[in-house]
């Protein structure tokens, strides 16, 4: 009974796919984070509002020497794997908008350290970090100051 009506029409099912391929993406890399502890490369999720997309700069942890850099940059990679990313068509298609944010603060991005917790340009997620998107109804993402990742 509880489950039917979130998903009694497609706008329940939208976000919730949303909220769910974002989680797996930031897990994904706090993973990867926690594996390759190079000094040198990022392990981000960038939200990009304008376009609007998801998804990490770039999936070359190579030991070339472009590659640290191409890690850390701030635009989504669009020839990332789709599972890394929420493309700006999957946004427009279901008509949906997103807002991510450090406490009060609109963030661009989320880096991981070798520990998992969160790198934010603000606050790392001390008040944590919400992702909010908006379609017919809203689901959000929260991730705390030591890298809990959850549907809040």
């Amino acid at each position: 009974m509880v489950a039917a009506a979130r998903f009694q029409n497609s706008s329940g099912f939208d976000t919730f796919s949303l909220q769910n391929q974002l989680i797996a993406s930031l897990r994904h890399m706090q993973f990867r984070a926690m594996q390759d502890t190079r000094a040198d490369y990022c392990h981000r999720i960038v939200f990009d509002t304008v376009a609007p997309a998801i998804g990490p700069p770039s999936n070359n942890y190579s030991t070339e020497p472009s590659a640290a850099l191409s890690t850390c940059a701030t635009t989504v990679n669009v020839n990332t794997p789709d599972y890394l990313q929420i493309d700006t068509e999957f946004f427009t298609d279901l008509g949906a908008s997103f807002v991510a944010m450090d406490g009060i603060t609109a963030i661009g991005f989320i880096d991981f350290d070798s520990f998992g917790r969160p790198l934010t340009a603000v606050n790392n997620c001390a008040v944590d970090c919400q992702i909010t998107f908006s379609t017919q109804s809203l689901s959000n993402v929260c991730v705390n100051s030591e890298g809990f990742i959850r549907a809040c």
